[in-house]
């Protein structure tokens, strides 16, 4: 069986600003140095690098809610594609095995 997963266009928006946000903070994180934080900012710039990281894993699977099942119920007769909207709380992989 062969299934594919695809972003709903509203969620992969929030997704890729949740992935910018995680880019900044891992470059501010990763430069303390060279921009000279002091401790009270250098922590803020750890606990804002964990936040956006933790959003980013959330916003993954809310992101990727779309299942597309392609299917030839005539051997002859082209492909059709199936969309499912995924629901649950399970990983990924697990999601489509359930619906």
């Amino acid at each position: 069986m062969l299934l594919f997963l695809a972003a709903d266009t509203t969620r992969l928006k929030e997704l890729q600003q949740a992935v910018r946000q995680w880019l900044a903070w891992s470059s501010i994180q990763r430069d303390r140095e060279t921009l000279n934080l002091d401790p009270f900012q250098s922590k803020q710039a750890d606990t804002r690098a964990k936040t956006a990281d933790e959003t980013v894993d959330a916003r993954i699977p809310e992101t990727f809610q779309w299942l597309i099942v392609p299917g030839q119920p005539d051997p002859k007769g082209g492909i059709e594609w199936t969309e499912i909207r995924l629901q649950g709380q399970d990983a990924l992989a697990v999601r489509p095995a359930r619906s």
